[in-house]
């Protein structure tokens, strides 16, 4: 499922060897096991949890490393991102060219590959970057000639976002970044180029262009690009977990006894859900 949301956003996640490393499974390339002489083959690397009766029959004996077999270096991987055709480029330069009046634009992705395409896509459409990658924000703005760059200037990446002398800026982020009092009510549409498995981060990463200061006249809205099957079964799933949420929550506030809860007619329980 994993490989298939990968290819359905545009990249396939690989890995290759650049030199080697050190070994960290062992200090001197050898390591200690525990045989049990009355079980034939049966070997412990860690006695900690073992009962006392049980470690007391074991014998200890030292072994290469099995994984850098006594050598102290193992091989180093990287992983790079192959990047694939993939439509929701499509989908996202129609979505930022009905946003360009507005100039402001949030695009959500669930993974790091996907981030890296759509700040790459957004520079190459003339849209300046505001990037939220686990809570560090970056600023990158587009050239004329549709190269990138990191943008050189003292305001921090939200104030840049919410500078409205900037033009057009796109916010690109892992739904899971930014905390939860994150404010971006400055766009008017929020763009799920895929989503993680945790619907509570979906709901938080909704809220963040429906709060207090949004246009209520421009509304707001919430664009899923589906693309393989693989995305519409974690949508799916996102919304079966908020709707079992929300029928959790109702039936709590249906058990709770509001007259104990405070003065009687000073709180409805239409008020408390609303």
């Amino acid at each position: 499922m994993t490989r298939l949301r990968e290819l359905s956003d545009g990249f396939q996640y690989r890995e290759q060897q650049e030199g080697t490393t050190k070994c960290t499974h062992c200090t001197d390339g050898t390591v200690a096991q525990w045989v049990d002489p009355e079980e034939a083959g049966q070997v412990y690397l860690n006695v900690s949890m073992l009962p006392p009766e049980v470690v007391g029959r074991l014998v200890k004996e030292t072994v290469p490393c099995p994984l850098c077999h006594g050598e102290r270096q193992v091989p180093k991987m990287v992983r790079f991102t192959r990047e694939v055709p993939c439509p929701k480029d499509a989908a996202l330069k129609m979505l930022l060219d009905e946003n360009e009046e507005v100039g402001r634009i949030v695009v959500f992705a669930g993974f790091t590959g996907s981030v890296d395409r759509i700040v790459k896509l957004c520079l190459k459409e003339k849209w300046d970057v505001v990037r939220c990658d686990q809570g560090n924000f970056q600023v990158f703005a587009a050239k004329s000639d549709g190269t990138d760059g990191a943008l050189a200037t003292e305001e921090e990446p939200l104030d840049y976002w919410a500078n409205m002398d900037h033009g057009k800026v796109a916010f690109v982020a892992n739904p899971e970044s930014g905390g939860m009092s994150l404010t971006l009510v400055e766009a008017r549409m929020a763009v799920y180029w895929s989503n993680s498995w945790k619907p509570e981060y979906r709901v938080q990463s909704e809220d963040r262009i429906h709060r207090k200061g949004m246009d209520e006249n421009l509304g707001c809205t919430i664009v899923d690009l589906i693309h393989l099957p693989s995305d519409g079964r974690v949508l799916d799933v996102i919304r079966a977990n908020r709707k079992l949420e929300l029928m959790t929550m109702g039936e709590i506030l249906e058990g709770v006894d509001w007259k104990d809860a405070g003065e009687e007619g000073e709180m409805s329980v239409e008020e408390v859900t609303a």
